[in-house]
């Protein structure tokens, strides 16, 4: 969405009201990352603070994988099945609603839920994770450093992504450093991955999931978030690097050029864009 004016602030980072009656709304701080360790390996890392109004809860996410995995071509069969053996640590914490804390400070603004879950957003646009699952078994200390304006769902007006899918904030892509802990063992790493703030009005899982398309791309020159719902809108924001440009509007197709099936999820996924 292209919006008057695109630069992130802490209100932004910290908002969680919206002049709509809530229907099935909820709020969430949440981050994917791909990053290289210090050990060679590549590693995917996940989470979210999320506050669901319906169901009156506050939910910890996180989750950390290992490795890039593979695909195989089935004797006899034109389809292919993919084998991802890498995800190591994972974990849901549910709490009742109010959990959840906004703390304002001089410079920044703390999101924190429970002891297992913190986000500092600052000023210079940076999020700083602490992620700790409190058992020894994994824990992350990871920033995240965007470039220049996100894609914005909406700060004024909301998107409709789908029709009962509503929401304002944004996703953004950037780079990634720091270290993540798992059982015990230090891995230094670095990389990129892109973090969304989302205040939803409504949402429809059946909406969403009847066809999403949800990605980023970082590269030296430009980094890119874009997003295409079948059921609904399809939007992008690419920003250019080398000459400090935004383009947060413009045509977009998104092709698949290979599928592979995935047992745990029992459905096909793209292989290659």
């Amino acid at each position: 969405m292209k919006i008057n004016n695109p630069e992130v602030t802490l209100v932004d980072d910290a908002r969680k009201g919206v002049k709509e009656d809530i229907r099935s709304g909820f709020l969430d701080w949440l981050y994917q990352f791909s990053v290289t360790g210090d050990d060679g390996e590549f590693y995917s890392i996940g989470g979210s603070i999320l506050s669901l109004a319906v169901e009156k809860l506050d939910l910890v996410t996180m989750n950390i994988a290992k490795g890039f995995g593979s695909e195989k071509q089935l004797s006899n069969s034109i389809y292919k099945v993919a084998n991802y053996p890498g995800m190591l640590f994972e974990r849901m914490i549910h709490y009742p609603q109010g959990r959840l804390e906004i703390i304002n400070k001089a410079h920044s603004i703390l999101i924190q839920c429970g002891k297992e879950y913190s986000v500092e957003c600052f000023e210079d646009h940076s999020w700083h994770f602490h992620i700790d699952s409190m058992d020894g078994v994994y824990k992350a200390d990871l920033y995240h450093r965007p470039h220049g304006f996100p894609l914005w769902y909406g700060r004024e007006t909301p998107s409709y992504l789908t029709q009962h899918s509503i929401t304002y904030g944004y996703n953004w892509a950037g780079d990634v450093e720091d270290s993540f802990w798992y059982k015990g063992k230090q891995v230094k790493v670095k990389g990129t991955g892109i973090r969304e703030r989302y205040v939803a009005v409504d949402s429809s899982a059946a909406e969403l999931g009847g066809w999403e398309d949800w990605g980023f791309v970082t590269f030296n020159e430009m980094h890119s978030s874009m997003y295409d719902m079948r059921l609904g809108k399809k939007d992008f924001s690419l920003y250019d690097l080398e000459n400090k440009k935004h383009y947060p509007e413009g045509d977009m197709i998104i092709t698949h050029s290979d599928w592979v099936f995935l047992r745990p999820l029992d459905g096909f996924i793209p292989t290659h864009y």
